[in-house]
């Protein structure tokens, strides 16, 4: 009888036989030292704080024993406008056609989590869909410049936490100076389990395309919304004409009304003088 490690050692190989890896994140995060590490192989360029290498700002593609990684450009990358990021990574989601098992979303551990860092990864996750949360899994890079275990790390930062909750509490640590064939493997299993759940089912380019319209329907909302305000405005200005319009026809009316009355007082009010030959009325 063979034990319960070989048979999960079977199906995560037999997983691993087309597995396909989308790697997201910031400029500088670390993806294409990522790649390289998954695939033991410098397949991707790397971007190193000393070189003058240009980060990645094209969609890259390597393969290596059944493994597909694809490396997307950066959010905020200051080569390429925010129209060129969203067709590359478009270009990106086609690469991995029928669509990716995994997103990895890479954070640097030595980079403080601030506010626009979090907005940052919101802007990227939203860029996917709600339902890539389901496909998602935080891979932290320079994990060599962690002084104390993860758990503690995350338990101390909140902002961290809620991410890492948000990718249903899937997360990984790399240490991409030190390219131990452990911690890959240790990635792997985490990977064969998240596609066990969801039924080796893979995000799909319809979910991309749901997304994305959705985001142009949120896009659409304000200049709609404003459109409707300055046509409210611009009923309330023809209302407010016609009250004025009213208000004046009122007074005139009002006045002509004033005057024929005074007139006809006048008129009843002057004395009468009788004379013989007739009536006469004194001016």
């Amino acid at each position: 009888m063979k034990s319960m490690a070989y048979v999960e050692f079977v199906i995560g190989s037999s997983f691993l036989q087309d597995l396909r890896i989308m790697l997201i994140g910031k400029t500088g995060a670390g993806k294409s030292a990522s790649g390289n590490t998954i695939l033991k192989g410098k397949m991707f360029k790397e971007k190193h704080d000393f070189e003058s290498v240009p980060y990645t700002n094209t969609c890259q593609k390597h393969q290596q024993n059944g493994i597909t990684v694809i490396d997307t450009p950066g959010k905020f990358d200051t080569d390429i406008s925010e129209d060129q990021l969203k067709e590359e990574m478009e270009k990106c989601v086609n690469m991995s056609v029928p669509g990716p098992h995994v997103f990895l979303l890479v954070i640097r551990l030595d980079v403080r989590f601030t506010d626009e860092e979090k907005n940052t990864v919101k802007l990227i996750l939203k860029n996917f869909g709600e339902m890539a949360d389901d496909y998602t899994m935080v891979l932290f890079t320079r994990g060599d410049q962690l002084n104390k275990p993860i758990d503690k790390f995350l338990t101390e930062n909140i902002q961290m936490n809620e991410l890492v909750r948000q990718c249903k509490s899937r997360y990984h640590v790399f240490n991409n100076k030190n390219q131990k064939a452990k911690q890959v493997d240790e990635l792997f299993e985490k990977m064969v389990k998240m596609m066990m759940e969801n039924g080796r089912e893979h995000y799909t380019n319809m979910m991309y395309m749901e997304a994305q319209k959705r985001q142009r329907e949120e896009e659409e909302r304000p200049s709609l919304k404003e459109e409707n305000t300055i046509g409210l405005w611009g009923v309330v200005g023809v209302v407010i004409v016609i009250l004025i319009v009213i208000a004046i026809v009122m007074v005139c009316l009002s006045e002509g009304k004033t005057a024929d009355w005074k007139a006809q007082v006048g008129e009843a009010r002057r004395p009468i003088i009788k004379k013989d030959k007739g009536i006469f009325f004194k001016c």
